[in-house]
């Protein structure tokens, strides 16, 4: 007979019914806290955690609605009327976070209905203590996770929507581009190119109204230089 070899406890494989009774072991009850108005109970049911769908769902809506679209409107100038709509863009609203991160936590952590009017959700937050009340109960760790997850994923719309556009020093150096072209054209080849030159070298220092009154000078001075005479705008108005 053939003997059995023995299996030592600690190198058994931990089955799925293993990990649900250790999943249960850890569960807990929805706790309640009561508001009593006038002698009438409200019962607020508050999960201490969330399960991965609703999480990722959470971060989900609360990322989008940081972004809002910009919508161009076209309207009769007689009637007032309004004849179309279409998008043109997003607008980045950072002011909307709290109050979409505040009302999706009551949304999936409690039996409170928050499909109803904005501005009642809007009240129920700002003028009462239930938020507060909420985080105490909820899984601690997870809701930090909620918040850095919410974070990751705004900055990642963010880098998605706003690469392509062009920044301050992108359009600051197609300006210069306009005006070496424009001074080659009007002066000679060489003027253009010079001032450019001259504009690089102290590109460090340029900030603000004194960056703007110095390249005011250099272009002023190449132009006398090639004994011409022009009138330059405003420094206040040279973006």
């Amino acid at each position: 007979m053939a003997n059995k070899k023995k299996t030592n406890d600690t190198e058994k494989m931990v089955s799925i019914n293993d990990i649900d009774k250790i999943i249960k072991s850890k569960e807990q009850s929805p706790t309640i806290y009561s508001y009593d108005i006038d002698g009438e109970i409200i019962n607020i049911s508050i999960k201490q955690s969330l399960s991965f769908k609703e999480k990722c769902s959470l971060v989900k809506y609360v990322t989008e609605d940081v972004f809002l679209d910009d919508i161009k409107r076209d309207y009769n100038e007689d009637t007032g009327e309004l004849i179309s709509e279409k998008k043109v863009g997003v607008i980045y609203a950072p002011f909307v976070k709290d109050l979409s991160f505040n009302r999706y936590l009551l949304n999936f952590y409690t039996n409170i209905k928050v499909d109803t009017s904005e501005e009642k959700i809007y009240k129920l937050i700002i003028d009462t203590d239930i938020v507060d009340i909420v985080k105490q109960r909820i899984n601690f760790s997870q809701y930090h996770k909620i918040m850095k997850n919410i974070n990751e994923g705004i900055e990642y719309r963010k880098q998605q929507i706003f690469a392509n556009k062009p920044t301050a020093l992108d359009l600051f150096f197609n300006s210069l581009t306009e005006i070496t072209n424009e001074f080659k054209n009007t002066f000679g080849s060489d003027s253009g190119s010079s001032i450019f030159q001259n504009i690089l070298k102290v590109l460090p220092n340029l900030t603000g109204e004194n960056g703007k009154e110095l390249i005011k000078e250099i272009v002023e001075e190449e132009i006398k230089t090639k004994n011409n005479i022009i009138k330059l705008p405003d420094t206040e108005k040279i973006e």
